[in-house]
């Protein structure tokens, strides 16, 4: 098997368990542009991946506060925050769109990926 099977292969097995995973991960390049939604994760928020960036979060996905009415502010998002460099874990959000009629609550956890030199 050549190096580039088998890295290939190593890819094919890693994209099937993101796919399979039961909890929805979102990942996202350090400009904030959607890199990647497993299916889990589509699932919960009730829409597809859709190409916007992190001020248009809040509308294309429907990100509400706690009162479920409020729209979340971009820039206070875990997602967001987690581009500035902070650890988010479990934070409530409640998210309502066309796919998500009804409203659901998730608990969202974002941590930043950094490089050898820190930067993420």
């Amino acid at each position: 098997m050549t190096l580039m099977q088998s890295l290939l292969d190593d890819v094919d097995i890693l994209r099937s368990v993101f796919d399979s995973l039961a909890v929805g991960v979102v990942v996202c390049d350090h400009r904030g542009q959607l890199l990647c939604i497993n299916p889990e994760a589509q699932r919960i928020l009730g829409v597809q991946r859709k190409e916007v960036g992190p001020l248009d979060w809040t509308p294309v996905y429907g990100c509400f506060l706690p009162d479920t009415l409020t729209p979340y502010p971009p820039e206070q998002l875990p997602l967001a925050r987690c581009l500035g460099g902070e650890e988010v874990l479990h934070e409530l959000v409640f998210i309502r769109n066309s796919g998500q009629p009804a409203g659901v609550w998730i608990s969202v956890s974002a941590r930043p990926f950094r490089d050898k030199t820190g930067a993420i």
